[in-house]
């Protein structure tokens, strides 16, 4: 059944590309100037040019007749039946011999570029659409039957001995006893911090000996509500998982800003980034930072509190 499958998916492809291939092909054009200065060079040549109607003569009589096409460059004539003359103004792709003793194209096909070619839009969407069904069928995974023995057992199967009955004794000896639970250690029975119901999300530092210098806490943004104890000298901000405070925003850099302590004041420097970094809206290479004063790293912003 796939290969049938594959079979008409290859079909289909073929006859979605020779549709297509009827489409005027691109690299066949000609400027009409490059003709005209060249006649020898193209005489006898299949060519193609693109331009719009001027001119129409018909000679019925002898079932033909002549329209001059221009492009950006020049003019020039092309002979055609007289009952499939193009009209004034009509934007064409045309394709022919060109006859340098008569200077003019014998033409062979053309196409109207006015027209947006719905033909070849609606076969390619059904050759696209048949494609995908049955590439849907192909992909399908099918359930496999598991097929049952009947009686529990293969035919050829060896019979199992039943269990031997168990051995009788006056006196049956007793359970042994469960092991006692292992006794917790005090360092497992130590208090630890549970979270209460509706606190805000605090980051701690591995080293809890320290003291707590400031803290930040965020405002806005992907993480509202979450405080960062200060307990180091230099805190790394940005969107690097390395920094010390993360920020997860498209507009933050890697390594945003930092916030080091001099003189016994905090001073946020901005790292080169490349959205900048606000204290209190206002844009800043480095500038202390006091109590509630606000940090803006992309669209996260966070309050600065001091202990």
């Amino acid at each position: 059944m796939k290969k049938w499958l594959g079979f008409f998916c290859f079909l289909f492809l073929v006859v979605g590309f020779s549709s297509c291939a009827k489409h005027p092909q691109e690299p066949l054009l000609v400027k009409i100037s490059t003709i005209n200065l060249n006649r020898v060079q193209y005489d006898r040549n299949l060519v193609a040019v693109k331009g719009r109607v001027t001119a129409i003569d018909v000679q019925p009589a002898q079932q033909t007749g002549w329209y001059n096409i221009t492009d950006d460059t020049d003019v020039i004539t092309v002979r055609t039946a007289s009952s499939d003359m193009p009209k004034l103004g009509d934007e064409l792709w045309v394709s022919g011999t060109y006859l340098s003793n008569d200077d003019v194209i014998q033409e062979r096909q053309k196409v109207s570029l006015n027209a947006f070619p719905w033909i070849f839009v609606i076969v390619g969407g059904v050759v696209l659409l048949v494609i995908i069904l049955l590439l849907v069928l192909l992909l399908k995974p099918k359930n496999k039957t598991q097929y049952q023995p009947v009686g529990g057992a293969y035919p050829s199967a060896r019979p199992v001995p039943p269990p031997p009955p168990p051995s009788y004794s006056p006196h049956p000896t007793p359970p042994p006893p469960p092991p006692p639970p292992p006794q917790k250690s005090s360092a497992t029975m130590m208090d630890a911090p549970k979270p209460q119901k509706g606190a805000s999300e605090t980051f701690i530092a591995e080293d809890s000996a320290e003291p707590v210098l400031a803290y930040l806490i965020v405002k806005s943004g992907t993480r509202t509500g979450t405080n960062y104890p200060l307990k180091k000298s230099i805190i790394k901000i940005g969107r690097d998982q390395g920094n010390d405070i993360i920020i997860d925003d498209k507009k933050s850099s890697r390594e945003h800003a930092k916030l080091k302590m001099e003189d016994g004041k905090f001073v946020l420097y901005d790292l080169a980034s490349s959205n900048g970094t606000y204290v209190n809206g206002v844009k800043i290479q480095n500038q202390s930072i006091m109590d509630s004063d606000e940090i803006q790293i992309g669209d996260s912003v966070l309050v600065f509190k001091k202990v």
